[in-house]
């Protein structure tokens, strides 16, 4: 990022302006307070209500072809309908489910009609469900009643008054009929049914109206933004100046538009204290991790940009959660499906994502040797695959700590990089040479090779004395700054217990990934026992113990690998790897261009 400020003839402030947000490249810092610069006519009466518009019919079953915009376009109009359609579905919806409710109330009293009050000589029907236990009560009914009806729980009785019968006659209390029958509340459903077919159908006819209401919605989130910028530059008699943050390679059309309109324009380096705003530029394979960095929070523009990173870590602990094939093959199709969701750009992006956990899960499924649970032979292809077994814990706890060691130290890696020379960059790579030396002691004890270990724990050593020499960059002004320096490098030493309990965190990895196997196990060995023991029936019921039980194996593992998946790289991987929170790059510009 360079740092801008743009000065220019107070006269032409709005068209100049109009034509930096035409260029899109600038993120404006506010150098007043705000006046009250009023945003030009986009012909939306209301935004909210607008926005509230466009979300139903994006929303909308199906999508006619886009009708193309002109003069005499209402966009006003295109809301009002939309909403009134929606208001009018709403409260449709709501009869509905209430009469839908007095019938599902009456239905054990069979198909009738209630007669008109005036046809019953001032005798009143009273509708009662009374429990099998309370059934002795009937014979002592002052009323005359009938049984119109019995379930396994309850008598369904009708009683004629003439008076409203006393609440403590029977133990439960009558079922409000509104007046209606079954057959009356049939027909209401039935009309509402209808009348809600047309909603549909009129709200599917607004729907060639979506681009142009996105337009409209963008001419006045852009109209916003040009009043907003507008109203918070600093304002001289004859000048405005406007300060912004600009991406280095967009400074050199920046100075072209300056030269062109006769502006002034300063562009700096930022200084030492200074926080420029973010900005996060991948490519495809790569956008989707910038989702995931943005849903936590956004990386500080002097750190670096983890898009990449977090892609892959996220894959690769998600496939080791599911830890199988099978599974990975359904997150697949998941994503090969033509779904609702993944028609926008940050469906497509999610997409992308998607079938990168599908294809690294089915991979790690065939390394481990599971298929919905099922372990494959030993002489057959499948099998020869299986290379890493789940239920060996010493090699899966080797290799959960060893994924953790590298991607703390890929971590370290970075930060050292992107802070490089700094002080603290040496001793981050000191972090990594304790990480990498601590494991290889452990790989060598384990092994039986002493020297080994000795040289590992030297390296583990020397890492963290380079922490104690440079963890601090407290200026040295005086001889006891050296001392401070040191205090500071050994309370950075104390970190050590938490870069062991970081990496020990990524155990979590093979815990969960054993656990879905040996559920997905235990449910094919039901469904086994089932089909044997129960004649006749067996197979269906084993199928559905196989439906069931996998669906609920699956949806859990999904739900673990996205949280514990997201957690190693939000909680341990981000703790070493940046140092803070960033603000994104919110570039003044004509959003209507992008649709």
């Amino acid at each position: 990022m360079r740092k801008v400020v743009l000065c220019g003839p107070a006269r032409d402030k709005r068209r100049l302006v109009q034509g930096l947000q035409e260029l899109g490249c600038l993120h404006v810092v506010p150098l007043s307070p705000g006046g009250e610069e009023v945003p030009a006519a986009t012909g939306l009466p209301d935004r909210r209500d607008a926005e509230r518009a466009s979300r139903f019919l994006e929303n909308a079953p199906y999508h006619r072809k886009q009708a193309a915009e002109t003069p005499e376009t209402d966009l006003g109009e295109i809301v009002r309908r939309a909403l009134d359609t929606k208001q009018r579905r709403r409260d449709l919806l709501d009869q509905r489910d209430e009469l839908q409710g007095q019938l599902d109330a009456l239905a054990p009293w069979g198909d009738f009609e209630l007669p008109a009050q005036d046809a019953l000589a001032d005798v009143q029907l009273w509708f009662y469900a009374v429990p099998h236990r309370h059934r002795d009560v009937l014979a002592d009914l002052p009323h005359p009643w009938i049984e119109a009806g019995r379930s396994h729980r309850e008598h369904h009785i009708v009683v004629v008054t003439r008076e409203p019968p006393p609440a403590d006659m029977l133990p439960v209390r009558p079922v409000p009929t509104q007046g209606k029958g079954t057959r009356t509340l049939r027909r209401e459903i039935a009309a509402i049914d209808s009348e809600l077919d047309a909603l549909e159908v009129e709200r599917i006819e607004l729907t060639c109206h979506r681009a142009t209401l996105r337009r409209g919605l963008a001419r006045a989130a852009d109209a916003d933004a040009l009043a907003q910028t507008l109203a918070t530059t600093h304002d001289e008699t004859a000048l405005f100046a406007l300060q912004a943050w600009v991406p280095r390679h967009r400074a050199r059309a920046l100075r072209g538009y300056v030269e062109r309109e006769g502006m002034a324009a300063r562009i700096t380096e930022p200084a030492p204290d200074e926080l420029p705003p973010t900005l996060l530029a991948n490519g495809p394979a790569a956008q989707p991790g910038e989702d995931l960095a943005k849903f936590y929070h956004v990386p500080p523009a002097r750190d670096w940009d983890p898009s990449g990173v977090l892609a892959a870590s996220f894959a690769l602990f998600f496939a080791i959660i599911l830890s199988d094939a099978g599974y990975g093959l359904i997150v697949l199709l998941l994503a090969a499906a033509p779904l609702g969701p993944w028609r926008s750009a940050a469906g497509t992006r999610m997409r992308r994502l998607t079938m990168a956990l599908g294809v690294a899960s089915i991979g790690v499924g065939v390394l481990t040797g599971s298929y919905f649970g099922v372990t494959p032979a030993p002489g057959s292809l499948p099998g020869t695959l299986d290379v890493l077994e789940l239920t060996d814990y010493q090699t899966a706890m080797k290799v959960a700590v060893f994924i953790g060691v590298l991607h703390l130290a890929l971590g370290n890696t970075a930060w050292a990089a992107a802070h490089w020379p700094q002080r603290m960059a040496v001793a981050r790579l000191g972090w990594v040479a304790a990480t990498v030396g601590g494991f290889a002691a452990w790989l060598a004890w384990d092994a039986g090779s002493r020297a080994g270990a000795l040289v590992a724990i030297g390296v583990v050593g020397a890492g963290l004395v380079s922490v104690v020499v440079f963890q601090s960059d407290r200026p040295i002004r005086r001889p006891v700054d050296h001392l401070w320096r040191a205090l500071d490098g050994l309370l950075g030493v104390a970190s050590v217990s938490k870069l062991f309990g970081d990496v020990l965190s990524y155990l979590r990895l093979f815990a969960l990934g054993l656990a879905t196997a040996l559920l997905a196990a235990a449910f094919n060995d039901i469904a086994a026992e089932v089909r044997t023991s129960v004649s006749g029936l067996g197979v269906l019921f084993a199928g559905l113990v196989l439906v069931l039980g996998h669906g609920l194996t699956f949806v859990l593992a999904v739900v673990s690998g996205v949280v514990h998946g997201l957690r190693l790289d939000y909680i341990e991987f981000y703790g070493w790897s940046l140092s803070g929170e960033g603000y994104p790059f919110e570039p003044l510009e004509r959003t209507e261009r992008r649709l």
